[in-house]
């Protein structure tokens, strides 16, 4: 354990460095052009939000009605946001750090229509499948006879864990990411 916090805290030293901030944006940079800017990579995203969401027995019409409930802000989709439904994306883990070194290069413009519009795709593309799965799952759980309120924060944190959750960390993750497995979170 005593290793494992003395990692945590020469990461953080790294972090703050001046050759660990240009590391981080340069990294950010690779990694968005590998993920968000890859059409590839957003139908495999989306195909495993829907193997993720079919094992946590998501209803199939919830995910139209969570598309409806995220476009329209329905009284459901504030409550899920509330709730902490959303959050932790991959889109997020890159921060502003690419995005920061794009617009450092003048290219403010060309980001808005390529960068930024491909990490809140991808960023929609998970959010819909939480939507679905939190409510799939209030709904089941109010059939079994829990209060609303009970059943709503049950759902959030099924449908928050269930799918991949970047914001959940350990220092040796961090090492991973920040080093030679750039991409390990997702594993």
């Amino acid at each position: 354990l005593k290793g494992i916090r003395g990692l945590e805290q020469t990461l953080g030293k790294y972090k703050q460095s001046w050759l660990g901030s240009k590391y981080r944006k340069l990294n950010s940079l690779w990694k968005g052009t590998k993920t968000i800017m890859n059409p590839a990579v957003h139908m495999n995203n989306i195909l495993s939000n829907v193997h993720m969401y079919d094992f946590a027995d998501g209803g199939m019409a919830d995910v139209a009605r969570a598309a409806r409930d995220m476009l329209s802000k329905t009284d459901e989709f504030k409550e899920a946001q509330n709730l902490g439904v959303f959050g932790g994306f991959f889109a997020d883990e890159l921060g502003n750090d690419a995005r920061a070194m794009i617009a450092e290069k003048s290219f403010k413009l060309a980001k808005k229509h390529s960068w930024d519009k491909a990490a809140k795709a991808y960023t929609a593309e998970d959010q819909i499948f939480r939507m679905a799965l939190f409510r799939s799952e209030k709904a089941d759980l109010l059939r079994k006879g829990l209060n609303e309120e009970v059943a709503a924060r049950q759902a959030a944190k099924k449908a928050r864990e269930w799918f991949v959750d970047y914001e959940r960390t350990s220092p040796v993750l961090e090492y991973l990411r920040e080093g030679p497995l750039p991409f390990i979170s997702y594993m």
